[in-house]
C-alpha cells in the first residue's frame, strides 16, 4: 500500500491524490484564461482593423444591400452587427460595423461611396439624387 501524505491548504486537509487534482485544476484553468485573452485580443485586432492597417484606403461605388444585427445574448464575446454592400465591380463586401452611429446610418439600397482598408469598413457616404420636378 502507498503511504499518503497529508496537506494542510488553506484550513483543508488533503492528500497526495487531492493536491495532484488541485494542480491539475489550477493549471487547466489558467491555460483556458490564457487562451481566452489571446482569442479575444485576436478578435478585437481584427474588428477594430488592427490587421488591415498595411491595406491601402479605398473608395468604391457601392450600394447596401443588407444589415446583419450580430447580438447574440449567449455569446460571451461582443459581437458586431455587419453590412453587405454591392460594388461597382460586382464585388460582394461584408464588414463588421462597431460604431453604432455608423451602422444605424445605414440604410438598404442607399447608393454612394463605401470607403474600406482591407477588411474593415471605414465610412459610407450616402449619394442623394433629389428631383425636384415631382418625377
Amino acid at each position: 500500500m502507498f503511504l499518503l501524505q497529508k496537506y494542510t491548504i488553506l484550513g483543508t486537509e488533503m492528500d497526495d491524490v487531492g493536491l495532484l487534482i488541485l494542480t491539475a485544476g489550477l493549471l487547466a484553468v489558467s491555460i483556458a484564461v490564457l487562451v481566452g485573452k489571446v482569442k479575444i485580443n485576436q478578435y478585437n485586432k481584427q474588428d477594430s482593423g488592427a490587421y488591415d492597417t498595411d491595406q491601402p484606403l479605398r473608395t468604391c461605388s457601392a450600394k447596401v444591400v443588407n444589415k446583419i444585427d450580430s447580438a447574440n445574448p449567449t455569446s460571451m464575446f461582443a459581437e458586431y452587427p455587419h453590412a453587405v454592400f454591392d460594388t461597382q465591380s460586382g464585388q460582394r463586401l461584408k464588414f463588421a460595423i462597431t460604431d453604432k452611429a455608423k451602422y444605424d446610418n445605414l440604410v438598404v439600397g442607399d447608393e454612394g461611396e463605401l470607403t474600406h482598408r482591407g477588411n474593415s469598413f471605414v465610412s459610407f457616404k450616402r449619394i442623394v439624387n433629389i428631383n425636384y420636378n415631382g418625377e
